[in-house]
């Protein structure tokens, strides 16, 4: 956190992405995908939000003040690191007029860490395709991917609890979810959108050798299609048991085959350029 004094009043603003609540990471979402701001304003309407505080307040600061505050948010415009689960469960209203009710949806956890490997393969196509068409299906389908509803019989305290509150996935449900995530408000859409990058991203760091292979040569499309059949019937067992496996466990099997395979490589050309 940084902590600022101005006009005896003190502020905590977060430093990192991670350190944003729930409530300023929607409100930066909608700043950051509002065309309309030049780099100035979006800078300013950015620091309204860290401090909560109006716009008609930050402009009353000088212009001293004003550069070396907005100093402050430059975080949220060079990268997304976001990982820490804010929304870890949305709510999609249903029925009219004295029959409203409300359904709850619940997504992955922190990281991903319990996102299994046949999520992962739609969610990411669903985004990559969404960033390359904006085409708002896909990144309903993308939600309804990782935000599902609670399992039954729900029995966090079992022995034989997974630690997932979700019901298990199943594409053939996708559609018709994703519906209903339709009518989530935008910035709780694109909240959860830049979580999503904000873990890949994470991912691309932890596991480069994999993400080379999984991703089509423009990055605009996914082929972790293709890795699912691939790892099928080896080591994760059959195509259904890799993708109930999780993600990060086949990502951290595979960094290590293609961190191996290297050394192989630089070990026999080694050998060869001795010959």
């Amino acid at each position: 956190m940084n902590h600022v004094l101005i006009d005896g009043k003190h502020y905590k603003l977060p430093a990192t992405w991670n350190e944003l609540s729930a409530h300023q990471l929607q409100r930066v979402v909608t700043v950051l995908h509002t065309d309309s701001y030049d780099q100035h304003h979006q800078r300013l309407r950015l620091l309204c939000v860290l401090l909560d505080e109006r716009l008609s307040y930050v402009n009353s600061f000088t212009v001293v003040q004003q550069l070396q505050l907005t100093m402050l948010v430059d975080f949220l415009l060079t990268s997304n690191d976001l990982t820490a689960q804010l929304l870890p469960t949305v709510r999609v209203r249903g029925g009219q007029g004295v029959h409203v009710s409300w359904k709850e949806y619940h997504g992955p956890r922190e990281y991903l860490r319990n996102l299994t490997f046949a999520e992962f393969v739609f969610a990411d196509s669903y985004c990559l395709h969404y960033l390359a068409t904006k085409d708002r299906i896909y990144l309903h389908k993308m939600l309804a991917v990782l935000y599902r509803p609670q399992r039954h019989p729900y029995k966090p305290k079992s022995p034989g609890y997974g630690g997932d509150i979700r019901e298990d996935f199943n594409e053939h449900l996708i559609a018709e979810r994703a519906e209903k995530l339709a009518t989530l408000d935008d910035d709780q859409k694109l909240a959860i959108l830049t979580w999503y990058r904000g873990c890949r991203t994470w991912m691309e760091r932890q596991y480069p050798l994999v993400f080379q292979a999984g991703e089509s040569q423009d990055g605009r499309t996914s082929d972790w299609g293709r890795v699912l059949r691939d790892l099928s019937g080896k080591q994760f067992g059959t195509m259904v048991e890799t993708g109930r496996t999780l993600t990060l466990t086949i990502l951290a099997q595979m960094q290590d085959d293609n961190e191996l395979a290297e050394r192989l490589r630089e070990q026999a050309e080694a050998t060869k350029n001795k010959s």
